[in-house]
């Protein structure tokens, strides 16, 4: 396996669930940092096909992940070249998290739910 490609699996480890414990752990304000709203959005991927169509192949695990977006587009995606975003769906406010310490945080087996299957 290519190291691009290593990269890019390490960053879609990060669920839903992951990015939403971990915001916990580092206790962000569960609302929005400009009009103080609730409704917090967190972009994930939708679906199997859409997962399946970023990898390139129709054998893709069918596994929901939060959409990373690349910092600098001239270099490859990677933790420390990408980033989570938080937006409020009420003004539009977009908060953004660096990929690099989501990741670390979950690889270094701070989220106890992955190592269990689910059981705490």
């Amino acid at each position: 396996m290519n190291h691009d490609r290593e990269e890019t699996k390490r960053l879609e480890r990060v669920s839903p669930e992951v990015f939403a414990t971990f915001l916990r752990a580092k206790k962000v304000a569960q609302c929005c940092m400009s009009c103080g709203g609730s409704r917090l959005v967190v972009p994930e991927t939708d679906d199997a096909a859409y997962s399946a169509s970023l990898a390139g192949s129709s054998s893709f695990a069918e596994k929901k992940y939060v959409i990373w977006y690349k910092i600098s587009e001239s270099k490859p995606a990677s933790p420390d070249n990408c980033e989570y975003r938080v937006i409020c769906s009420e003004c539009g406010f977009t908060s953004y998290y660096w990929a690099s310490l989501v990741v670390l945080w979950l690889e270094a087996d701070l989220f106890p739910v992955e190592k269990t299957g689910g059981k705490k």
